[in-house]
């Protein structure tokens, strides 16, 4: 993670030098589009330079920010600073950008940041609760005919489908996520593991124990829980359901 974020964050310097002094205004999305009477109208310079500062700072945030979490342990918030970096300083970008279109009458200018802050309120709500969503514990429900595990990317099992459960006090190493949710050690959905291949995981936690689900031959599961013991009532349950 610590690579993608210092690849990213560098993204983001580079890109506020390009604009600037590199002239590459074209990389502005809004004004490359824009007619030529009303580009004439844009203060770019001052625009180009809010715009670098803005993306520098970004850059710098996801970078610093990165190495102080790893440093203080604080693993999930590194892996959440480049939306947090964008989030926090993208609003001032666009909102302090608007005094350099002259284009826009003066009520508009003053009226625009309300508006962009009411539309960023509304994607950081989804965000925010699509990310609560993801990261509550997973819930599972033994019915008399099937296993179900529910929430995001559930799936309901009949027990007549299920070939094997093991309790294992590791699972292989996971290679990429295909069609998943990831916020820490929290994984939910389809991913892709050495030695076992696709299969889909539910993992609150990366400490042991784990279980592990053979349904219709060949597909996984890797299941687990925060507690330890509810993890371990959970596999018993299971296998008791399977054995009877």
């Amino acid at each position: 993670m610590t690579t993608t974020n210092v690849i990213i964050g560098a993204s983001f310097i580079l890109l506020g030098i390009l604009v600037k002094h590199g002239n590459m205004h074209f990389l502005i999305a809004g004004y490359n589009t824009m007619p030529r009477d009303k580009k004439k109208n844009v203060d770019i310079q001052g625009f180009s330079t809010l715009f670098r500062n803005c993306f520098i700072l970004i850059g710098f945030v996801i970078i610093a920010g990165n190495f102080i979490f790893q440093w203080l342990g604080m693993h999930l918030l590194s892996e959440w600073i480049t939306g947090i970096s964008v989030g926090s300083i993208l609003p001032y970008l666009l909102i302090k950008g608007q005094k350099f279109d002259k284009n826009n009458s003066p009520e508009k200018v003053k009226r625009n940041p309300k508006f962009i802050l009411f539309i960023y309120g509304i994607i950081l709500t989804i965000v925010i609760a699509f990310l609560l969503y993801g990261y509550s514990n997973t819930k599972v429900n033994f019915q008399n005919e099937e296993f179900k595990i529910s929430g995001l990317y559930g799936i309901e099992l009949p027990y007549q489908s299920i070939d094997k459960v093991e309790l294992l006090s590791e699972i292989p190493k996971i290679k990429l996520k295909t069609n998943g949710f990831s916020l820490g050690c929290v994984m939910k959905g389809n991913f892709k593991l050495e030695e076992v291949g696709y299969c889909k995981l539910y993992i609150k936690t990366l400490k042991a124990p784990f279980i592990k689900i053979v349904y219709y031959d060949t597909w996984i599961i890797f299941l687990n829980f925060a507690d330890i013991e509810e993890t371990k009532k959970i596999f018993s349950e299971l296998k008791n359901r399977l054995e009877n």
